[in-house]
């Protein structure tokens, strides 16, 4: 069942003409879209892959096999909830035919933003199986993991569309383990069992709600005062290009994340010994990894970056006496996160401007005019 269509030609015509993921305004990425199945909304985050991959790589080499289970946790819990956010059909409420559709849309989305190419190999409701192929797959064609997006992501959408939380996924091929392409496999535990293949199991459904009045009010696109970078003025300019499957700025490749990812992880770092810490730290390293490549390290390009990314809007002066971020994303999740990858960024992005080791915190927080505001400061 390859995808015949030319995923970049696909991109234009299905989410860049239609506006569907919106680029156009400072501070936000967002997802948005009517169809049949309704109105949806999801705020988004692009992430460096190199942090993503950083990210498995450490949770792993620290905590073995609990790291594999925590991160393939969040990757299915977030896949889960993508389909839950967007509305997507169910063997159990709707027909065969939108979900096998909604499983192709689904292919040609990822094929061209977090990969070359892609191709469901097979698709089999009903055994609720599904087996599908990438070339150049974010993550774990650097890693050979892959916990996070690939097998936890994939996972987590396809039970959703067979609205059955315990099918599990697993790559049976990978390109980071030097074989040809990425493959995985999502089946229900038991036929996987059978297959005697080592797949990882997770059973803790945490669901969001992208639908509520409070997630609309809080992450709706608002004028920004202290940037006017958007990711479409940057592809416009040539800083940022896109290019078979990947949006690259600085020869790096970032990737849009809907914020329950970003919220799941750090809501389920704190269940694990200094894993919240661990976010911080390869957060703060990337942040001093990325401001390295700058020619001219400056508080408005700071501001800019952060923007760039869907953070919201940055103050930040040359001193660093006034630093705060409005218009952060929010979630339900909101109050169980410590907000580790956003501090840990920033944190790594000022100490090499100020060129001394800086750990920002949140000196106070604000909601109550319908939008998130943090102050910032040096913890001490």
């Amino acid at each position: 069942m390859a995808l015949k269509e030319n995923l970049v030609d696909w991109y234009i015509k299905n989410v860049i003409i239609p506006n569907f993921v919106k680029y156009d305004s400072p501070g936000f990425v967002v997802t948005e879209q009517t169809s049949k199945f309704g109105y949806t909304f999801q705020r988004d985050i692009f992430l460096s892959e190199n942090f993503i991959t950083d990210l498995e790589n450490k949770f792993v080499e620290k905590y073995g096999d609990q790291g594999k289970i925590f991160l393939y946790g969040v990757g299915k819990n977030f896949g889960w909830n993508y389909g839950k956010s967007f509305n997507m059909p169910t063997i159990q409420a709707n027909s065969n035919k939108d979900v096998i559709e909604m499983a192709q849309f689904l292919a040609s989305f990822v094929g061209s933003t977090w990969a070359d190419r892609s191709e469901i190999t097979k698709m089999e409701l009903n055994f609720k199986s599904f087996e599908i192929q990438f070339t150049d797959y974010v993550v774990c064609s650097k890693n050979g993991l892959g916990y996070l997006l690939n097998e936890g992501g994939i996972a987590g959408l396809w039970a959703w569309l067979m609205a059955d939380f315990s099918i599990e996924g697993i790559q049976i091929k990978c390109q980071g383990r030097k074989e040809n392409g990425c493959r995985t496999l999502c089946a229900p535990s038991k036929s996987l069992k059978e297959k005697q293949l080592p797949y990882v199991s997770f059973y803790d459904k945490i669901e969001s709600n992208s639908a509520t009045d409070e997630y609309l009010t809080f992450n709706k696109i608002r004028p920004t005062q202290f940037s006017n970078t958007t990711i479409k003025k940057l592809i416009a300019n040539n800083i940022v290009t896109y290019s078979n499957g990947k949006m690259e700025y600085n020869k790096e490749r970032y990737l849009p994340l809907g914020i329950d990812f970003l919220f799941l992880l750090e809501s389920q770092a704190k269940k694990i010994p200094k894993g919240s810490d661990l976010l911080f730290e390869t957060a703060c390293i990337h942040g001093k990894r990325i401001a390295k490549k700058e020619e001219e390290l400056t508080p408005a390009f700071i501001s800019d970056f952060m923007a760039f990314q869907g953070w919201g809007d940055l103050l930040i002066t040359p001193n660093l006496n006034e630093l705060a971020i409005t218009y952060y994303p929010w979630h339900e999740l909101f109050d169980q996160c410590e907000k580790e990858i956003f501090l840990g960024l920033l944190s790594g992005f000022v100490s090499i401007y100020k060129k001394k080791e800086i750990k920002l915190r949140i000196a106070s927080s604000s909601l109550s005019e319908g939008f998130v505001r943090f102050n910032l400061e040096e913890a001490q």
